[in-house]
Parts: structure tokens; C-alpha cells; sequence
């Protein structure tokens, strides 16, 4: 397929993301596949992409004039960034040698408010002593199975460890 010379930044853009992405999302068979260690090339390719990001315009297509400049979502991504890479930081501190962000994945959160609200039968607002007890009540559920019934979140073989304190 031939692509004029003035697609070439849109490719770029567009691989830089999806590296982005696979970065957090720990897709097989990519470059940014392995957990976060001391070895990867996660934190070098991280702060390169907050530079780009930091760049990033939205444009008017016609006049190429911005739009938009620093949008909350590039915003929040570089927030994303740099909250990933102090969390590995203060893991690093603790004695950790590697972190899986796909342990941090959104869809957690999203399927336990879910799960919060279905406790309820379809309880869209809850109050906070209802929130409460239904998180109690999801919590002690779903620490003693490996799977949340009614997520769609796949499977994980993952031992729930107790500590009172992170860093002793």
C-alpha cells in the first residue's frame, strides 16, 4: 500500500499510542509485553511519551490552527504516566523487583461498582451506608473466590496477600 510522505506523522502518532497502550495493557507478543522491572523500557519510553504528549495539539483540519491545546485528555494521560512511574518508584523502595500494571486495569473498578450497584437489585445510587455494606459484602465474596462471578474481567491465578504495612 503506497501512503503519501504527508501521512508519515499520523503513523507515528498513531504507534506511539499504541505503545502506549500496550504499555499499560500488557498485550502478548508486543514490544512493551514484559512487566515493569529495573530492565524495561518502560520508563525510557514513558518519558519520551510525555514529551511527545506535552507537544500534542488538537487541530482544525482545514486550517490547522489549534483547537484545543493541552486537553484534559492529554492531560490525564500524562497523569497516567507519571503516577504509574512514582507507584514503581515507591514499589522499587519496598523491595519490589517487578510490577504488573494489569493488575491496576480500569475494568476492576468499573466491575466492582457494577457489582455494588447490582448487590442492590440495580441500585444506581446508593447511599453511602449502602455503598459501604455492599462493598463489605463483595469483598469478603470475592476474596475467598478467583473469580467474580457476573465480570466480564478474565481469570487471574493470583494469591491475596495480608500485610499490615507495605514497606516495613
Amino acid at each position: 500500500m503506497y501512503l503519501p510522505s504527508s501521512a508519515a506523522m499520523t503513523g507515528e502518532v498513531i504507534l506511539c499510542w499504541d505503545k502506549l497502550f500496550d504499555s499499560f495493557n500488557r498485550k502478548e507478543n508486543r514490544e512493551l509485553t514484559s512487566v515493569i522491572s529495573s530492565s524495561s523500557n518502560h520508563l525510557w519510553f514513558w518519558n519520551n511519551a510525555v514529551n511527545r504528549i506535552r507537544k500534542m495539539d488538537f487541530v482544525e483540519s482545514a486550517t490547522h490552527k489549534a483547537i484545543r491545546h493541552n486537553s484534559k485528555c492529554l492531560k490525564n494521560w500524562i497523569w497516567t504516566i507519571q503516577g504509574a512511574h512514582y507507584l514503581w518508584n515507591i514499589l522499587q523502595t519496598c523491595g519490589f523487583s517487578s510490577f504488573n500494571l494489569r493488575f491496576l486495569n480500569q475494568d476492576l473498578v468499573e466491575n466492582s461498582f457494577s457489582q455494588i450497584r447490582d448487590h442492590g437489585h440495580r441500585n444506581n445510587n446508593p447511599t453511602p451506608y449502602q455503598f459501604g455494606s455492599s462493598f463489605k459484602m463483595l469483598l469478603t465474596t470475592n476474596l475467598t473466590s478467583r473469580h467474580s462471578i457476573s465480570t466480564n474481567c478474565k481469570e487471574m491465578n493470583i494469591i491475596v496477600a495480608y500485610t499490615s504495612d507495605l514497606c516495613n
